[in-house]
Order: structure tokens, then C-alpha cells, then sequence
């Protein structure tokens, strides 16, 4: 007896841009590109598998630390393979603020290959100022102005997540 098991989606990268920012404040990209997939064809092949442009599906997590465990979050999953203007949560401040993002790459079949991109997700602010403070609100405010308009709600809830992590280490005197 023979058995034909699929092959993950292979050839492909995820990229962050930029790889250093602020949580909260800067819309990062995260894009991949060269992904393809054998589909329902026997065996990889690279000419093949470019030209048929076979489905797959991207889902992209961000994996923070939280005490001895680690909380993974979805922020989008669909057949998009780049993220436009994401704003993250603060990275692990005992890490020097990395934030790592996974991208799952799915096909068909639901094989999937696993890309990981690390930034560094610094806090908006790192004084007690207060003007720094009204800075920081008052770009919340617009951005989420801007984000609540556009009606998607998803990215809302993304928005008030990355900017709620930066909030637990202020100091309000």
C-alpha cells in the first residue's frame, strides 16, 4: 500500500517594515511574498507551482511573553499575504522590547510552513511628562478617530489592545 501526504507551502519570506517602532503609534507592514504550494499535483515543482498560483491562507499572530507563559494572539487571518498600517502591542521590555510575529502559511490542505519576523516594539514614551503624555493621548485619539471611520472593527480591537499594553508601565504623577 502507498501513501501521498501533502507538502507544506515552501520558497516563500515575511518581512516586517520597519523592524523598529513604537507600540501604539507606528503602523508597521507585514508582507510575505514567493509562497506557493504543489496543490493537488504530486511532487514540488518550482516552475509549476509559481505559475498555478494554488491558495493559500496567512494567518498572522504576534506570540508575547506573559510571566512563564506564552499568549498568542491573531490579529489576521485570510488570503491577504501583506498587513497595512498594524499597530502592535509593546514588545517584551526584559528583551529589549522585541515583539515576535509568526505568520502561518496554509494550504488546501491545511499543511502549513511557519515564518517568524522579530521587531523591536518600544513604548511611545519614556517620561513622566505630561506634555509627552497629552502627545501620546492625542494621537491615540486621532488614530482611532480614523480607524473607527473606516467601520472595521477587527482593527479597532488591534488598536485599543496595542495601545492598552503601553499603558500598564506609565507613571501618571
Amino acid at each position: 500500500m502507498t501513501f501521498v501526504t501533502n507538502q507544506a507551502p515552501y520558497g516563500g519570506k515575511c518581512m516586517a517594515d520597519p523592524v523598529i517602532g513604537y507600540a501604539a503609534t507606528t503602523a508597521f507592514k507585514i508582507s510575505c511574498n514567493g509562497w506557493k504550494d504543489e496543490g493537488i499535483s504530486r511532487g514540488r515543482n518550482d516552475t509549476r507551482d509559481t505559475e498555478a498560483q494554488n491558495f493559500l491562507k496567512f494567518a498572522f499572530i504576534t506570540s508575547e511573553k506573559d510571566g512563564t507563559d506564552v499568549k498568542n494572539t491573531t490579529f489576521q487571518i485570510g488570503g491577504e499575504m501583506t498587513t497595512n498600517e498594524i499597530y502592535l502591542p509593546m514588545g517584551d521590555p526584559e528583551n529589549n522590547y522585541t515583539l515576535r510575529l509568526l505568520v502561518y502559511i496554509y494550504d488546501v490542505y491545511d499543511d502549513y510552513n511557519v515564518s517568524e519576523i522579530t521587531i523591536t516594539s518600544r513604548p511611545p514614551i519614556t517620561s513622566n511628562d505630561s506634555y509627552a503624555f497629552n502627545e501620546l493621548f492625542d494621537k491615540y485619539d486621532n488614530t482611532f478617530a480614523m480607524v473607527d471611520k473606516s467601520g472595521n472593527n477587527i482593527a479597532l480591537m488591534r488598536l485599543m489592545e496595542s495601545t492598552a499594553s503601553t499603558y500598564k508601565d506609565l507613571t501618571l504623577l
